[in-house]
């Protein structure tokens, strides 16, 4: 009993505290999803110059979930995280992260890329040997870029500064790390990533099929914005949450 009063206690004022903290991360987050607006108004931006560079988003993404991965105090709720612990989870999340970005990658390619993919799949472009599959997304992301340079870095640095906001505000001075376990990092980018993904994906392949009229691009990246988001509140909803308790904790527990 008094162990649910001090949960329903603290909760009201978590939440109420995490509401400014969170204030900054949505409004870069906001302002860099209104980028492509200008991408589709201006340079004339299509369905496939508008989800490829979403693509990249991705690799913004898994770059600072290593970050947090690196971050997490707990392997488990009441069991610390060694950093041999929090080096192998990098190690893991690197491999079967990098073979999810190149599969959608390749997905994203050969269904709305103007051109041919082939040049993708050359011995020149593909790592040899095992790191085939984990490396895949190395030639996606060479190919995409070589397609537009100057506007996939002005989108890639305005989604780094944005993700970066959150990552400083919620991981590295924020309680996020002490809420999270090992587990819980490595696995926390999928959910947002498939759920956005393929709204974007299905949209595009609308779009592209009404031969990208802008006014359809504009509510594309509408939709966008908006399913990012919702994702990212219920995101720091979640990793508010704290850890439950161990036995022992509960025990010790008043």
């Amino acid at each position: 009993m008094n162990e649910a009063n001090a949960r329903s206690t603290t909760s009201p004022s978590r939440d109420v505290s995490a509401a400014p903290r969170d204030r900054l991360p949505s409004i870069a987050l906001i302002l860099a999803n209104l980028i492509p607006l200008v991408g589709v108004a201006l340079l004339h931006w299509d369905a496939f110059d508008l989800i490829s560079l979403y693509w990249f988003e991705n690799l913004v993404i898994g770059f600072y979930t290593l970050g947090k991965i690196l971050l997490v105090s707990h392997s488990a709720p009441g069991r610390p995280a060694s950093l041999k612990a929090r080096a192998a989870t990098a190690l893991f999340f690197l491999v079967h992260y990098g073979i999810f970005c190149g599969a959608h990658g390749l997905l994203l390619v050969s269904v709305l890329s103007p051109g041919s993919g082939s040049p993708l799949m050359t011995s020149d472009t593909l790592l040899a040997g095992p790191l085939l599959f984990v490396g895949l997304w190395v030639p996606v992301a060479r190919y995409l870029w070589a397609l537009n340079p100057h506007e996939t870095m002005m989108v890639f640095v305005a989604l780094m500064i944005s993700h970066g906001v959150s990552f400083v505000q919620n991981s590295l001075t924020g309680q996020e790390r002490e809420q999270m376990t090992l587990k819980t990092a490595m696995a926390a980018p999928y959910p947002r990533i498939l759920v956005m993904h393929a709204t974007v994906l299905l949209g595009g392949l609308l779009v592209e099929a009404m031969h990208s009229p802008v006014a359809m691009l504009i509510l594309l990246v509408a939709l966008k914005t908006y399913v990012d988001f919702r994702l990212h509140r219920k995101e720091r909803h979640r990793s508010a949450r704290p850890l439950p308790m161990t036995p022992a904790e509960g025990a010790a527990s008043p």
